[in-house]
């Protein structure tokens, strides 16, 4: 009849995708759909109709001088074309830690202007110890200082079987945590 008319049509994009409507030859051998075929349809029809709505803009409050704002304030219940009521900020007479507001960083004590930049074990570094020092403006010296040295040499500061101590701590972290693979246990008959 018309070529134009059925060429647009074969063109347009479907509403539905084809596995949302049934297929007969996809049917059961009771005559009804299959549970696979229910689920898909589901799953489709799911998407297609779980679109969320934009957010909505907040509207932009007008006011007017020499107009009275009429709210449903009084009224105690919401009242479709009246104004929501704006009320101050509810300031409790005592102290609840669990609403507790920090004052501005401008009223601390200990506020500086220079900001400070806080180096710890979370902080990731790309050149470890180098860039470490670099950022605290230290300098890395290898080894212990000689006073830690001296004080752990004094017999003074050393305990009684001091070695057997350490011998049987390190005896004792092998036997919890060793490289070895575990024994396989033998499966009762």
């Amino acid at each position: 009849m018309f070529p134009e008319a059925t060429r647009s049509l074969k063109a347009a994009v479907p509403l539905f995708p084809p596995n949302v409507f049934l297929n007969a030859s996809k049917l059961s051998a009771h005559g009804g759909p299959s549970s696979l075929q229910i689920r898909r349809n589901i799953r489709v029809s799911h998407r297609l109709a779980a679109k969320v709505a934009p957010p909505m803009k907040p509207m932009e409050k007008v006011e007017i001088p020499g107009l009275e704002v009429v709210t449903y304030g009084e009224r105690m219940h919401y009242v479709p074309g009246l104004a929501k009521p704006v009320y101050p900020p509810w300031e409790r007479s005592y102290k609840d830690p669990r609403y507790y507001r920090s004052p501005p960083a401008q009223e601390m004590p200990l506020y500086k202007n220079k900001q400070c930049y806080v180096f710890n074990q979370r902080t990731s570094v790309l050149e470890g110890v180098r860039q470490a020092a670099w950022l605290t403006k230290t300098y890395v010296i290898p080894g212990l200082p000689p006073h830690l040295i001296a004080l752990g040499a004094t017999p003074e500061n050393q305990l009684p079987n001091q070695d057997e101590r350490v011998q049987n701590a390190i005896k004792h972290a092998r036997f919890w945590d060793t490289t070895e693979p575990r024994p396989r246990k033998e499966k009762y008959r």
